[in-house]
């Protein structure tokens, strides 16, 4: 180490090496030699700020090697520099001991220098040696306050004294803020100014800090992490370490639920503690369970699949009906259907008596989602009844006859008949269904789900559908009435009857004929009605992965449809555009890419091999025509279906392995969602009996109008012991960590380092004294 001192020209080397003194004094305060850094400490000519070729001075140097009494030594005695380079050394070292020493120094109660970081204080003073504001002598950025470091590594009691003494982790401003001091750094030093950033995340972030500054930190997690998640896509140089934050956030909260012993802890981990001064419109059992919305909403899939988060939502699904968990899935089905048979008695029941037995059975979970999925099985049954009468071999069975439209070939609407008229009056249910649940959760979380957007989309097309087909009736009526009340005599003389008879005519309609517009929607409509049983089918947990890995595979189509319409309309245009002089009977022999429908027609099916590769022959003479077209229509095939459809079909086998991997988590993250949407007081009656509550509903908008608090004390309480007892958990597995035996013989030998030091000097003094003693004596 000496030689160190006396490095020539190298990276190590200082203007202004130590002394003999000095090198002596700081070897004493590195290797804890008590009585010779107590000695020269009274020395005049001591230079107690002396670094060494390390930039270290000798307070650093005691930190680092955890010798207490050398630091009480150094901060007592003359004034001392770079205490807060010491003190973060201290905090990165975990000794407690030296940072409450350091803490309790006089110097810190001047400029705040405990809650500001080196870069903040170099600012306020620039003379101050308090910190080494050269980074040439710290191992910490300027940007890293005491309680960002302690934070990170995770100290929970010297994060605690640091609270305690009115330190915080100041939370960065918004990444575009274009406030003075955010646009100073980022026009100054773009990198310094990413860092600190992140180094300010990653001290929210830690499991420790939340813990300790704040009474919900389930919450302010859940908050942070998608603030961390949002952070990642819009800095992607340092996508990478926010994702890392939001993991170990996710992490603390799933440690925070395994350690709940009761069914109220867990409760109060759900629900969360924070005060509502509004008027909720949408009340949900068991405290509301706002947390776990929020889990939900951000993605936390471990926390809501954690099998005591589970437990409690399949003890909420149950509700009173306790003895359904030990049924089977098939006396679970029959009970849907007896429920679904009684339904006009128990709406009934519902409606006189809604504090009833029967009523409070009616709004548990399974009971809504059993019946609300009776009746969108009836409503698809409908749909059948409704089309099945068109099928030859169904026609002549006559006891069905009354189901019979008009099949004739003119085939204008007639008159609704009882079947289509159910369906509107479902379809009327379905709508108020989806104006209930759009104001109960406001428009921002309606459309964020895609089963709402799907229901929309269906009740604009069926709704839209029956408005055509009656606008047709009407049109038909009012003509045929028309002609049969009109003058007869001058009938053949109105050059308009024959335009207004031939309406009645389905080979004579035009394009935009309401009733074929009534009868394409209804046809769409139909499809996207069978879709929504994906929706209950996540219950399932047999058929629920397969769900969920079909609805995963839509962001992988979507992202292939992008790069592949991209080439579809470039070789589109060019085939087009090569053909299309060649658009007369005897220049091709068919009509592909004569038109730029015909040229869409003939790329698209030339995807699953239908279409003819002659395509592109013309019958002049024109052989590079011919060459190009064959080259272009070559290397589309090649391109899209070679190499486009091959590479969709790995993206596809990549989503579903992905789910198959976490299958179980994704179901059961998935089932959560489902459950939620029935956890709520609203839509207890299924389809079309809920229309019979529209008086109750606006009764009670314009009735209710109470301020509702959540009684929050509890629930604080109970986080607290929660928190406690993860901070003693991580307490006694940071002891037990694999690195726990190293760090005891390291403060062992540190230990004797200092004994051995104080034996030699007590050792010293007496021979010293037994010296003086003999020559007294002679």
């Amino acid at each position: 180490r000496k030689n160190g001192y006396r490095a020539g020209n190298s990276v190590f080397s200082s203007p202004s090496s130590p002394n003999e003194e000095e090198i002596r004094f700081l070897e004493a305060a590195e290797y804890g030699d008590i009585p010779t850094v107590r000695e020269m400490l009274s020395s005049p000519t001591l230079n107690t700020s002396c670094v060494d070729f390390m930039e270290q001075n000798a307070l650093q140097l005691a930190c680092g090697n955890e010798h207490f009494e050398i630091v009480e030594l150094l901060t007592q005695g003359k004034s001392m520099s770079r205490i807060g380079d010491a003190l973060l050394l201290a905090i990165s070292k975990g000794y407690l001991r030296i940072a409450e020493l350091l803490m309790n120094h006089p110097s810190f109660r001047v400029n705040q220098r405990l809650t500001k970081s080196p870069g903040e204080l170099m600012l306020l003073d620039p003379e101050s040696d308090f910190y080494s504001y050269d980074n040439d002598g710290t191992r910490f950025s300027s940007d890293i306050t005491p309680i960002i470091l302690a934070a990170q590594c995770q100290e929970f009691d010297i994060v605690y004294e640091l609270i305690r003494r009115g330190a915080t982790i100041q939370h960065p401003h918004e990444y575009k803020c274009q406030c003075a001091d955010c646009t100073h750094m980022r026009r100054n030093d773009a990198l310094n100014y990413c860092l600190s950033r992140l180094n300010a995340y990653k001290g929210l972030a830690s499991p420790v800090y939340l813990s300790l500054i704040t009474a919900d930190p389930v919450r302010l997690a859940l908050k942070l992490s998608h603030e961390l998640t949002r952070m990642a896509d819009v800095e992607k140089e340092f996508k990478k370490e926010y994702l890392k934050l939001v993991t170990q956030l996710y992490d603390y909260l799933e440690k925070l639920l395994d350690i709940c012993r009761n069914s109220e802890e867990v409760n109060a981990m759900l629900s969360g503690n924070e005060r509502r001064k509004k008027t909720s419109r949408k009340e949900t059992r068991d405290s509301r369970l706002n947390q776990l919305k929020r889990t939900i909403k951000y993605g936390v899939k471990g926390f809501v699949a954690h099998p005591n988060c589970q437990l409690r939502l399949i003890e909420i699904w149950n509700g009173h009906l306790t003895w359904l968990r030990q049924l089977s899935i098939s006396y679970k089905f029959l009970l849907a259907v007896g429920m679904s048979l009684s339904m006009p008695v128990l709406s009934i029941v519902f409606f006189l008596a809604p504090q009833s037995m029967v009523a409070r059975t009616m709004r548990s979970p399974f009971c809504k989602f059993a019946t609300h999925g009776m009746a969108h099985a009836q409503f698809l049954m409908l749909l059948v009844l409704n089309c099945i009468d068109r099928v030859e071999w169904f026609k002549s069975s006559p006891p069905f006859a009354f189901l019979i439209h008009q099949t004739s070939e003119h085939g204008r609407h007639t008159e609704f008949n009882w079947c289509e008229v159910f369906i509107m009056l479902y379809t009327a249910g379905l709508l108020w269904n989806e104006v209930t649940e759009l104001w109960d959760d406001g428009p921002r979380n309606y459309v964020v789900q895609l089963w709402n957007i799907l229901d929309f989309f269906l009740l604009v097309i069926l709704i839209t559908s029956f408005v055509a087909s009656f606008i047709s009736h009407q049109n038909y009526t009012a003509k045929v009435s028309f002609v049969y009340t009109g003058n007869y005599k001058n009938i053949k003389m109105d050059v308009s009857v024959p335009k207004w008879m031939n309406y009645y005519y389905r080979s004579h309609w035009i394009g935009s004929d309401p009733q074929l517009i009534a009868e394409a929607l209804y046809s769409l409509g139909i499809v996207l009605s069978f879709t929504r049983i994906c929706y209950i089918l996540e219950v399932s947990e047999k058929f629920g992965p397969l769900q969920i890995s079909l609805l995963s595979t839509v962001g992988d189509i979507i992202k292939w449809c992008g790069i592949f319409f991209m080439i579809f309309g470039a070789f589109l245009l060019g085939l087009f555009n090569l053909y299309s002089y060649y658009g007369k009977p005897e220049a091709k022999t068919t009509k592909a890419f004569t038109t730029i429908e015909e040229t869409f027609i003939t790329l698209f099916w030339s995807l699953f091999g239908l279409a003819d590769y002659r395509g592109v022959e013309v019958k002049y003479d024109h052989q590079w025509t011919r060459i190009v077209g064959y080259q272009l229509y070559g290397a589309y095939n090649i391109i899209t279906v070679v190499i486009m459809l091959n590479m969709l079909i790995a993206m596809i086998n990549r989503s579903y392995s992905d789910v198959q991997v976490d299958s179980d988590l994704e179901w059961k993250f998935a089932r959560a969602k489902l459950m939620m949407s029935y956890f709520d007081n609203g839509n207890v009656l299924p389809v079309p009996y809920n229309l019979v509550t529209i008086p109750l509903r606006f009764y009670g908008c314009v009735l209710v109008m109470v301020v509702y608090f959540v009684v929050f004390l509890l629930t604080q309480a109970v986080m607290t012991r929660i928190v406690k007892r993860y901070a003693l958990r991580s307490q006694v597995e940071q002891s037990c960590g694999d690195n726990s035996n190293e760090v005891e013989l390291q403060e062992i030998k540190h230990d004797i380092s200092s004994l051995r030091f104080e034996v030699i000097g007590g050792l010293t003094r007496w021979e010293n004294k037994i010296d003086t003693l003999l020559n007294v004596i002679e």
